[in-house]
């Protein structure tokens, strides 16, 4: 008998991306699986790129705000039946209570504790007796670089207090531009970072703005990438780019990847133009080599 599943989070991109790996532990136990993902719609058809495979759908579309009161109407419940499991990174003792009527739910509260991000996630999954078999998360791409010249940039990190300093950025590509000629610098923008098109945009040799995140997931996938702790960091490095990114005030023992292709400099506010260019250039030289 198929079993099917049923996986609620709601946030950020990084944070939905954060949750795959528990999918794949899922789809790794259960090949059979028929594995459900509820996540802000923004986000749908990149998680429908998982290597999981699973089924995708707008948690706006399901999670009414009865669901939080005390009697919710029984067709607001409707979207939640029929699961065997379901594991819910979202909601409160009453929307549990109701869920739990219709399928058994299990919830945990994902903010971050001292360890590992997608660790401190798993154990949810832990107490039926799955186990994670990747720890971090992976978009299937065509696997081919779009550019075999371009690097990527994104400056964003949600708040201003995740950003480097703006005046890093000139040195930075200068010197960059010295070292790796061939190199072209493409900068990344998204409606977050839109106060940062005027200072910054004629420093590169091209600029992208408000893309999908699948077409993001395709562009960067094989290149050299540097951003923020942010959730266009983690697509990058889960689409396979090579990624440097930069921390702070956030702990990168607690949000960073753990994978071959995921860097990090830690220190963001202290973090100058030479540092990252060093770090940098080992990175890009040993991607060319």
């Amino acid at each position: 008998m198929q079993i099917r599943y049923l996986f609620i989070r709601d946030g950020g991109l990084g944070d939905c991306l954060l949750v795959l790996p528990l999918l794949e532990a899922v789809k790794a136990a259960d090949p059979a699986a028929d594995i459900h993902y509820m996540a802000p719609r923004g986000f749908v058809p990149l998680l429908s790129r998982s290597i999981a495979q699973p089924c995708c759908w707008p948690i706006e579309n399901a999670v009414d705000p009865s669901l939080f009161g005390p009697s919710p109407a029984t067709d607001r419940l409707r979207p939640f039946s029929g699961f065997d499991r379901i594991y819910s990174f979202h909601g409160d003792s009453r929307f549990i209570s109701h869920i739990s009527a219709v399928s058994p739910i299990r919830y945990l509260d994902p903010r971050p504790t001292p360890e590992y991000i997608v660790h401190h996630l798993a154990k949810i999954i832990r107490e039926d007796g799955i186990q994670l078999v990747s720890e971090a998360p992976t978009i299937m791409t065509r696997g081919e670089a779009s550019d075999p010249s371009s690097i990527f940039i994104h400056p964003g990190g949600g708040t201003g207090r995740k950003r480097w300093a703006i005046e890093n950025y000139r040195p930075f590509i200068e010197s960059l531009r010295q070292k790796h000629p061939h190199i072209k610098p493409v900068l990344l923008l998204g409606e977050a970072e839109s106060d940062l098109k005027a200072p910054l945009a004629n420093l590169f040799d091209r600029l992208i703005e408000c893309a999908p995140l699948v077409t993001l997931a395709e562009l960067v996938v094989g290149r050299p990438y540097l951003g923020m702790d942010s959730g266009i960091s983690h697509l990058a490095a889960a689409s396979g780019a090579h990624v440097l990114a930069l921390f702070g005030p956030t702990d990168p023992r607690i949000w960073a990847q753990r994978r071959p292709n995921y860097e990090f400099l830690a220190g963001l506010e202290t973090l100058d133009s030479r540092a990252v260019l060093n770090r940098m250039t080992v990175l890009i030289e040993r991607f060319e080599n």
